[in-house]
């Protein structure tokens, strides 16, 4: 017999990457401005619209923006990517910073984006 993954029902979605631009690192200097990519996968069975993704929990210091949205329609399966600017902060030592996505209605089950990075 012949097996298909199993698909979310409804709105979900998988936390790819987050990258930094324009080089990929995870060191930065006191004040060093760099961008922050997150993404997302769409692993739900409905397409998502209407995407923000916000800032709800860091610890060290959020040099980082707080949100940034998308008018996007992510497919089942498709991907999207957030861009937002951020420096490195003058306190050193670790930093790390945990994004929610939410999309029409809400918060999205699997939306949750984390990065970290060292200051020194």
């Amino acid at each position: 017999g012949s097996s298909t993954p199993t698909q979310a029902q409804g709105a979900a979605v998988e936390f790819v990457y987050a990258a930094t631009y324009p080089e990929n690192k995870r060191v930065f200097l006191p004040n060093e401005t760099f961008g922050l990519a997150l993404g997302f996968q769409n692993v739900g069975t409905v397409p998502l619209s209407g995407c923000l993704i916000k800032l709800v929990n860091f610890s060290g210091e959020d040099t980082v923006d707080d949100q940034a949205s998308s008018d996007k329609v992510v497919a089942p399966g498709e991907k999207i990517e957030f861009n937002l600017a951020a420096f490195g902060s003058e306190l050193l030592g670790a930093h790390t910073w945990v994004f929610q996505l939410y999309c029409s209605p809400g918060a999205i089950p699997g939306g949750v984006g984390v990065f970290t990075y060292t200051s020194e």
